[in-house]
């Protein structure tokens, strides 16, 4: 962090407005170290909503002038938003989540903040600017609050949030506590060693130290006094600075003469004493740099990550992952302490940084605000094979041939906004064959209680990697918060222990991005080798069961199988496995396995495998099996049928056969052996346009018994399927007189009967 001579502070100032207004003009893509972070940004949420807001005024209403040089820049192709912090020198700028849009840390819950942010070296200088700071606060001036002293912004060492060492002459710490951004914490990324060499020669010293402005020592006497480093403290607070004194006399008789320099309290949280964590590895390298910060008040805690990922998105695991955590005391979170009292829980969020003569381009992206989405995903990959054993690390492993269940789970996790229009990039494991099913559809995606196919067109294989991309068919919120994508493979042959790497999943919505790296685990030869004669798929007959034949043997050709020590293991339509042990009365080796037909559905899948006694695992075998299951029905039945006529009267008895198409069929379909039974019921027979009933009954007649149908269910006709496609044509087996018939019991007038019959099927005797 570093600043000018006070001797040139006036003219600098109205210099200043020149640059400023010069570098909003003259394009920035002359600077080879800027075009090379905006062609490697990484992905981000687009922040053209307007809801951030730059500091513009003091306290008293003043605009600032000198303004600051933030803004978020025009989306790029894929539409991610880069937030220009500063980029020149001798500059300040600032961004805040503007809480009259709702974008603002919630103090009463544990919200995370995921971001990217690069610090280059401005036109290709040798030194990077003084840096970039995350920034909470909770200042009255909300989102114009920036550091300044009296209307000015403060640049340099302050990255404009903590206070200027502006007033030699005073040993008050308050007095650059005052001017810092009040109620706040920082978090600063510090490329630029803040350091004054003072003259041994006291006199000289103190003429350097009065004719500074102002000084710029920060980080005198810490690490930081020679490296890029990460520190944290309160920038409001006036122990954060230390004075330090320079004093000599003029001569021996006169009074010493003092003038004052500051330092900063100002530390990586957990490192020894008040050092700063040095990593000019990682920040002088001109790259992005990931950064998560969790703020989570209900624990009085702050915790961050900083370079915990790298640009594809793989975790960074070694020493260069930096977390530190932050204890907030029970007055911080209270109203009492550091912060003052938050209002509605509400915290402002942002980044501040500065520059001094040297220059930088201090970028940030976001991917993740908790004000408007929080998302958050997982894996669970399973092996339905092994009866949905997890895949979870290295030492897990599933057999060649096993058949896999990679679940991978998006959740929202809160927000004020629902997680919109998201698209899903997923590189699949490699070793692994994924084949789409009958209908085309290589996996399913769940929300809620809704399941849609995904269809295998949807991956696309490049370079031997397989990548699904799918776009979610809605929004996840608060109502459905959570989405599954399940995408089915087959584990590859291979001839030794194989490891399958990890691979990238991201889910990029408008407003949030998530990503993360599947679980490794290992892909094994079986110990032994299984196979089968039986037919796959297997078709049944209705009451049929179903009988499995196959042969076992070691991979190992040396070792001989012995059947009783091997357990057959069974599972069907993914129930609870059942086992039993292979019959020392078989062939070596024969398998033989009978599936109970009661225990079959229409349509089935049965997993088999083996164990020997030695915890030896064969590869499994998977039969799909149908059962005929067919359906009866009446097929055919008359629309309208009709008695013969009568002329004059009829006589007591009178049996009047059928006239016109009485057609009435059974279609059974069940396979042999399936009976049913057919029944009928009239109604009386009335006298059109009349209530008089027709002097008789609808009976059937079979043999020579006679039964009225008419309020009664009698049987007329009964039969067993022989085959798996039966049809009886029950009005073919009558005769005229035979069947259904109308009985006449004496005389009727002249005109139009008509009643209904209602024929009843039973699919079982």
């Amino acid at each position: 962090m570093m600043m000018k001579q006070r001797t040139l502070f006036i003219l600098l100032t109205s210099f200043l407005i020149i640059i400023i207004s010069t570098l909003f003009t003259i394009p920035v893509h002359a600077d080879s170290a800027y075009d090379k972070a905006v062609s490697t940004a990484p992905q981000g949420i687009n922040m053209s909503n307007g809801r951030f807001a730059m500091p513009v005024t003091a306290a008293d209403g003043t605009v600032y002038n000198p303004g600051v040089s933030s803004k978020v820049l025009a989306p790029n192709s894929d539409g991610t938003s880069i937030v220009q912090i500063v980029n020149g020198g001798s500059q300040a700028g600032g961004i805040w989540g503007d809480p009259d849009k709702q974008n603002y840390i919630s103090t009463d819950k544990k919200q995370t903040l995921s971001m990217w942010m690069v610090m280059t070296n401005y036109k290709d200088a040798t030194n990077k600017g003084d840096g970039l700071a995350f920034v909470l606060q909770n200042d009255s001036r909300g989102t114009n609050a920036i550091s300044s002293y009296r209307d000015s912004i403060n640049v340099g060492e302050t990255l404009g949030v903590w206070g200027s060492d502006v007033n030699p002459t005073t040993s008050d710490a308050s007095t650059l506590s005052a001017q810092a951004i009040q109620n706040s914490w920082a978090l600063e990324f510090d490329p630029f060693p803040n350091i004054t060499k003072f003259s041994s020669n006291a006199e000289t010293a103190y003429n350097q130290l009065m004719n500074s402005d102002p000084s710029s020592s920060f980080d005198d006497g810490d690490n930081g006094d020679t490296y890029s480093h990460i520190a944290s403290g309160f920038p409001a607070q006036a122990s954060t600075y230390n004075p330090v004194a320079i004093s000599y006399k003029p001569t021996v008789f006169s009074s010493a003469k003092k003038a004052y320099y500051y330092t900063m309290n100002h530390s990586f949280p957990g490192s020894k004493g008040d050092d700063d964590l040095l990593v000019p590895d990682i920040m002088n390298t001109n790259n992005w740099i990931h950064l998560t910060i969790t703020v989570d008040f209900p624990n009085k805690l702050i915790t961050y990550h900083y370079n915990d990922k790298n640009l594809d998105g793989s975790p960074i695991t070694s020493s260069k992952n930096i977390a530190g955590v932050v204890k907030l005391s029970d007055a911080d979170v209270n109203g009492t302490g550091r912060f003052g009292k938050i209002k509605d829980n509400r915290l402002l969020y942002g980044f501040t940084g500065s520059t001094g003569t040297s220059a930088e381009n201090g970028l940030v992206i976001f991917e993740q605000i908790p004000s408007f989405v929080e998302s958050s995903n997982s894996f669970n990959f399973v092996d339905t094979s092994r009866n949905d054993k997890a895949l979870t690390s290295a030492k897990d492993y599933a057999y060649s041939g096993d058949n896999l269940k990679l679940n991978y789970n998006l959740h929202y996790d809160d927000g004020n906004e629902d997680w919109d229009s998201i698209e899903s990039t997923i590189n699949l494991p490699q070793n692994v064959t994924y084949k789409a099913d009958g209908d085309g559809n290589i996996g399913q995606l769940t929300v809620g209680s809704d399941t849609v196919k995904i269809p295998a067109s949807d991956i696309k294989t490049t370079n031997g990697i397989s990548t699904l991309t799918y776009t979610l068919p809605k929004s996840l919120s608060s109502t459905d918060p959570s989405a599954t994508i399940t995408i089915y493979g087959t584990a590859n042959k291979v001839t030794s222990n194989t490891t399958v790497a990890a691979q990238h999943a991201k889910y990029v919505g408008t407003n949030s991005i998530s990503d993360g790296y599947s679980p490794i685990f290992t892909i094994k030869q079986p110990d032994l080798n299984l196979t089968s004669t039986t037919d796959n798929p297997l078709k049944l007959k209705k009451n049929q069961d179903a009988n499995i034949v196959g042969n076992v043997a070691y991979a190992d050709t040396s070792k001989t199988v012995t059947n009783a020590n091997m357990t057959v293991h069974t599972i069907l339509n993914n129930g609870t496995e059942k086992t039993f042990s292979m019959s020392s009365s078989d062939p070596v080796g024969q398998l033989k396995a009978t599936i109970s037909k009661d225990d079959l559905l229409p349509d089935n899948t049965l997993q088999v495998y083996i164990t020997d006694n030695n915890g030896g695992v064969s590869n499994e075998l998977t039969f799909n099996i149908t059962v005929a299951g067919g359906t009866v029905s009446i097929s055919q039945y008359p629309i309208n049928g009709y008695f013969k006529s009568v002329n004059g009267s009829t006589s007591k008895n009178q049996l009047l056969g059928r006239t016109g198409d009485w057609g009435l069929a059974v279609s059974d379909t069940r396979g042999s052996g399936n009976s049913w039974r057919l029944t009928a019921n009239a109604s009386k027979l009335v006298k059109t346009g009349t209530t008089t009933d027709f002097n008789g009954d609808v009976v059937f007649k079979s043999g020579g018994t006679i039964n009225s149908i008419e309020g009664n269910d009698v049987q007329i006709a009964s039969g067993t399927t022989l085959n798996d496609n039966s049809v009886t044509d029950i009005n073919k087996q009558w005769s005229d007189s035979s069947g259904i018939l109308l009985e006449a019991s004496g005389d009727n007038s002249a005109g139009t009967y008509k009643g209904t019959i209602v024929w009843t099927l039973d699919d079982s005797m």
